[in-house]
């Protein structure tokens, strides 16, 4: 299980920084995608894009560091299912709206994927919350009683951080990839 956790903790640190990272700056936009949702007032809607992505930022970089992780991990599953309703509401009502979760890096319309998505993020964040304390954490620095890293659980860190950094590389060429297609002739992004 300490394998599984690792993983999962390195996974939802990679998913929530590079979510926060693409609305940090962009406020505005993910305003706009938010009352999109058509869930909450104007006002809310403006908390919630001011507060969303700084939260991202601190639970992100507290599960890289292993730091507060089940407490960080368990608001994180709050979170994903507060959001996963907000998504399952609009695709009830048959809207097809940006699911604002990279910001306004990119536009990415919501689907019944995007809520399995976030189911699977949901599970990932309870196995972290229910899972022994795990290694490379600053929870075992601080509270002690880990004696070192198993060959396990360094071959677990090596393939969720691949892992991790290969969805991103591919996130960004998408992107990339679909923004040029959308240009118009004769102008390349």
């Amino acid at each position: 299980m300490t394998v599984i956790s690792l993983v999962c903790r390195v996974v939802l640190a990679t998913v929530f920084l590079t979510a926060a990272a693409s609305k940090l700056g962009r406020r505005r936009e993910f305003e706009k995608t938010v009352r999109a949702y058509d869930l909450v007032s104007a006002r809310v809607a403006s908390v919630i894009a001011r507060l969303l992505p700084p939260l991202e930022l601190v639970c992100g970089l507290a599960l890289a560091f292993g730091l507060a992780t089940r407490g960080v991990a368990g608001a994180l599953a709050v979170v994903l299912l507060v959001f996963t309703a907000a998504v399952a509401l609009n695709l009830a009502r048959g809207r097809e709206i940006d699911c604002g979760c990279l910001g306004a890096a990119g536009p990415r319309r919501i689907t019944r994927l995007t809520v399995a998505r976030n189911l699977v993020l949901i599970v990932a964040a309870l196995v972290v919350v229910w899972a022994s304390a795990n290694p490379l954490s600053l929870d075992h620095a601080l509270i002690g009683g880990y004696g070192g890293m198993s060959s396990a659980d360094s071959l677990a860190l090596v393939i969720a951080t691949t892992a991790s950094l290969a969805v991103i590389s591919l996130t960004r060429a998408a992107m990339r990839f679909r923004n040029l297609i959308a240009a118009p002739p004769g102008r390349a992004s």
